[in-house]
């Protein structure tokens, strides 16, 4: 299991443009944000098209309204948020892009593998509540096929940035995850900024993709969260702290089953 997590993690740390200083993800988002169909629409250009993996991708993309109208104008206090992950959610990133001229967000990544990719854009119409748009993404080249979600919780799961102790239990409103932050060597943990806490989660087949809410937590090197599943099935969740100075990342599965 400690293998198969540092190899989710090297992907996760080759997917350029995922640190948090280097992103400027400084701030959590906290809350769940759901996928609605029907009702925006999110477009992804690449340049080149297609992509290839391991070298310099250009990508602009644009919302579209009920109307089909591009979006042009969002809520001032809600910056957006741009998640990019490959089908069988073994590589990620987290960014907060900025909206340009006549509404386009452009971005620059390399991607570390071949394959699809689901592009996730959450963002605020002005006047509007928070949704998030969903597209997906061609990246050129034999894709290798994504590990089958190996469940890591109730129990330990370590990165090459962060360990954690993790238990899930039922709660009248969803689910809390607890994790006890250790290093990832099993030692105690020093120097990280709790209240930076973040838990990204995706279903399996990336259709649900939201973030949960920060619960009060048991010490001061616990973090809790309350998550609403919604529906039982395998989930992979991505726990983002801010720690001396860098990103701390802990990617791990869990299977809901009620």
């Amino acid at each position: 299991m400690f293998v198969r997590t540092l190899i989710v993690a090297m992907l996760l740390l080759c997917f350029s443009g995922f640190s948090a200083a280097a992103t400027g993800y400084a701030d959590p988002v906290h809350g769940a944000r759901g996928i609605v169909y029907g009702e925006y629409q999110l477009h992804v250009v690449s340049d080149p098209a297609p992509g290839e993996a391991n070298a310099a991708v250009r990508l602009n993309l644009t919302l579209a309204d009920p109307n089909g109208a591009t979006v042009t104008d969002l809520d001032p206090a809600a910056a957006p948020e741009l998640a990019i992950v490959r089908q069988g959610l073994d590589a990620f990133t987290l960014m907060r892009p900025s909206m340009g001229e006549g509404g386009v967000f452009t971005v620059n990544l390399t991607f570390p593998v071949p394959g699809t990719y689901f592009v996730y854009l959450g963002f605020t119409p002005l006047g509007g509540r928070a949704v998030t748009a969903m597209a997906e993404l061609q990246i050129a080249g034999a894709a290798p096929a994504p590990l089958p979600l190996e469940v890591h919780v109730p129990g330990r799961v370590a990165s090459e940035t962060l360990g954690a102790d993790i238990t899930v239990e039922k709660t009248p409103t969803g689910h809390r995850i607890d994790l006890g932050l250790i290093q990832p060597d099993g030692s105690p943990l020093t120097d990280v900024d709790m209240a930076s806490g973040d838990l990204v989660i995706l279903s399996a087949d990336g259709k649900e993709y939201f973030h949960a809410l920060p619960a009060r937590a048991e010490n001061a090197t616990s973090a809790a969260f309350e998550a609403a599943f919604p529906r039982p099935g395998l989930y992979k969740a991505w726990a983002l702290f801010q720690g001396a100075g860098k990103a701390l990342e802990l990617p791990f599965a869990l299977e809901i089953t009620d």
